[in-house]
């Protein structure tokens, strides 16, 4: 398969960017197309592929000067354009990226792995909007597939570069309750700790 992505990458680009492909939400592209995103991918992270040929590739197929829908195929390619804003961009080799498609409000991920390699693993999932669009049906998704972290790559359009919201308790960020008690209950353990300590000196 990947044999077949490097031979035929312009084509691959070419066919992802064309108008019927473009405009579509990435939770509506073909399985094919999915697995062509995942190739292309793993080809930049591997180095078989460069960011300048995939901009390239990229110019040659979008006018970069428009914007573009967001959560589109356009919207994510594009973003390749600078490397920093990319969500192509290699992660943590414990890390897992997803895409967030606000419209369906749900993760796609961009490998064929979708669940935690480890307890310290990343869900990384790159968003054009706020952290606060993602909804908890999806985090409770990604908690059901053994992510316990998750780090948000935000931006407010497809030209801005990404910043990033760590989510190191999703257990705890979902439940406010939880945190709450925990805290609750340290703020009595340190208060005991004092007033023990203050009959402890007045003996």
């Amino acid at each position: 398969m990947e044999t077949l992505l490097i031979g035929n990458f312009s084509t691959l680009v070419r066919r992802l960017l064309s108008e019927e492909n473009k405009d579509k939400l990435l939770g509506e592209i073909s399985e094919d197309l999915e697995q062509y995103i995942a190739g292309i991918k793993n080809m930049v992270d591997s180095g078989v592929i460069t960011y300048d040929q995939l901009r390239d590739e990229i110019s040659n197929n979008l006018n970069i000067q428009e914007e573009q829908i967001p959560g589109s195929v356009a919207q994510m390619l594009l973003g390749c354009i600078d490397e920093e804003s990319c969500p192509m961009r290699q992660e943590e080799i414990l890390d897992i990226p997803f895409l967030y498609d606000k419209e369906q409000g749900k993760v796609i991920p961009m490998t064929r792995l979708n669940g935690a390699l480890t307890s310290e693993s990343y869900a990384v999932i790159y968003i054009t909007g706020n952290p606060s669009d993602i909804s908890i049906d999806s985090l409770r998704e990604l908690e059901d597939n053994g992510f316990r972290k998750i780090k948000i790559m935000y931006k407010r359009s497809t030209k801005s570069k990404y910043k990033t919201f760590n989510i190191d308790n999703l257990n705890s960020y979902m439940n406010p309750e939880n945190m709450f008690n925990y805290k609750t209950g340290a703020l009595v353990m340190v208060l005991l700790s004092i007033i023990l300590f203050l009959i402890y000196k007045r003996m």
